[in-house]
C-alpha cells in the first residue's frame, strides 16, 4: 500500500462504506474465518436498516462477500483490510496489528492504514558502491529498485596511472580523488530528478571514504537524513534492507519526537489546540497543520445538526454514528495538506490524547 492508495480511498464519500479490519490468525484459515464474520456482522446492520431486498445493498454484498473470497491473508503480514463501496472494492495486508472491526459509515475506515503508512515511513536509499550506484525506494523493511531516469549510474574503470603522471608530481591518491568527486557530480545528476518532487528521506550507504566524499561535496548533501557507512559491494536486496532498518527505526522515533517538540512548541505560541471536540472543528476549517493522535485512541460520535459539533455515542454500530470521529479528523487534515503523526498511549495525556498546531 502507497500514499496514493490511501489517498483514494479518503476520496471516497458514499454511503454505505464498509471496513473490515481483521488481525491475521495462526493460519491462513483461521484469519478467512474471522473476516467472514466480520462480513457477516456488516450484512447483518446493512440488512437491518436497508432491507434485504434493497438491490443497491445485494450488489454490495456480493461485492464484499468477492472481496473476502479473493483476500489470502498473507503470514508475514500482521492484518488484513477489506474496503468495498459502490465504487471501489481493495484489499491491503498491514503491518500493523488492528482492532478486529466491522465499520459501516459514509467514508472508509482508514486511520489503520494511516498508522500503517507512518509506522513503515518511505524513505529513498542510495548505495555508492565502487562500480555501479543503485537508487532504491523503501518501505517499511521492504526495497525496491528504481530503474531509470539515469539510474543505476555506471562508474568508468579509473585509469590508475596515467601515462606521464608521475613525472608531472601527480600523485595517484589525488588522482583517484578527483575522479571519486566527478563520480559524485555524476550521481548527483543522476539524483537531482528523483529528489525535485521527493520528500521521503534520502539514507546513504557506501565504504567510508565514498560516502565521506558524496556527503561533503555532494550538492544533496542535506537530503541526507543517515550515513550508513557499509563496504559490501553490490549487497542483495534483503542484505541491504537489514542493514538500513535500524537506521529507519531510529528516524521513525526522530519523527514522533520532532512532532511532540513542534507540538510544545506551538503551545507555547498559543498556535495549538487539544481536546477532540474543538480539533473536530478546526480541522473541518483546513486550520490543522500537524496532527498528533495516541495509536489506540478512538472516539465515536454522533454530528449535532445544530452546531456541526461531536456528540459522544456509546454504540458505533448505530446507523448514525461516526464509528470513529479520529479517523475523519486525519482524513480532513490530509487531505488539506496537513500532517498526521501517531504516537503511542500515553504520550498526550496532558492532552487529551489528541492535538494539533494550527496554520493561522
Amino acid at each position: 500500500m502507497h500514499a496514493l492508495d490511501l489517498a483514494l480511498l479518503q476520496s471516497v464519500h458514499e454511503y454505505p462504506a464498509v471496513s473490515l479490519l481483521c488481525p491475521t490468525g495462526p493460519t491462513e484459515d483461521q484469519t478467512r474465518r474471522r473476516l467472514i464474520a466480520l462480513a457477516r456482522n456488516a450484512r447483518e446492520r446493512l440488512v437491518d436498516e436497508f432491507g434485504a431486498d434493497d438491490p443497491a445493498v445485494v450488489e454490495l454484498l456480493t461485492r464484499l462477500d468477492d472481496a473476502v473470497d479473493q483476500a489470502p491473508p498473507l503470514r508475514a503480514r500482521r492484518s488484513v483490510a477489506v474496503f468495498v463501496s459502490a465504487s471501489t472494492s481493495k484489499v491491503f495486508h498491514l503491518d500493523v496489528v488492528v482492532r478486529e472491526r466491522e465499520v459501516v459509515d459514509e467514508t472508509f475506515a482508514t486511520r489503520d492504514l494511516v498508522h500503517d503508512l507512518l509506522r513503515r515511513p518511505r524513505y529513498l536509499v542510495l548505495v555508492l558502491s565502487g562500480r555501479v550506484t543503485r537508487l532504491y525506494d523503501g518501505v517499511g523493511e521492504r526495497l525496491e529498485e528504481r530503474r531509470g531516469n539515469g539510474f543505476p549510474v555506471v562508474r568508468p574503470g579509473e585509469v590508475l596511472d596515467e601515462p606521464g603522471a608521475r613525472a608531472r608530481g601527480i600523485d595517484p591518491s589525488q588522482r583517484r580523488e578527483r575522479e571519486l568527486r566527478r563520480f559524485v557530480r555524476a550521481v548527483d545528476e543522476a539524483l537531482a530528478p528523483h529528489l525535485r518532487t521527493e520528500t521521503a528521506p534520502l539514507l546513504v550507504v557506501g565504504a567510508t571514504r565514498r560516502l565521506a566524499t558524496f556527503c561533503d561535496t555532494s550538492r544533496h548533501r542535506a537530503a541526507v537524513a543517515a550515513r550508513i557507512d557499509w563496504a559490501r559491494e553490490q549487497p542483495a536486496v534483503g542484505e541491504l534492507a537489514a542493514r538500513v532498518h535500524p537506521a529507519v527505526e531510529r528516524l521513525l522515533h526522530e519523527r514522533r519526537r520532532a512532532a511532540l517538540a513542534d507540538l510544545d512548541r506551538a503551545a507555547g505560541a498559543h498556535r495549538a489546540c487539544s481536546g477532540i471536540e474543538d480539533i473536530w472543528r478546526l480541522s473541518r476549517e483546513g486550520r490543522g497543520e500537524l496532527l498528533v493522535v495516541e495509536a489506540g485512541y478512538e472516539f465515536p460520535a454522533r454530528v449535532d445538526d445544530e452546531d456541526g459539533g461531536l456528540v459522544p455515542a456509546d454504540d458505533s454500530t448505530a446507523p448514525d454514528v461516526i464509528d470513529d470521529a479520529v479517523d475523519e479528523i486525519i482524513e480532513h487534515v490530509l487531505a488539506r495538506r496537513g500532517a498526521a503523526v501517531i504516537v503511542p498511549d500515553g504520550e498526550l495525556a496532558d492532552h487529551g490524547r489528541i492535538a494539533m498546531t494550527l496554520r493561522h
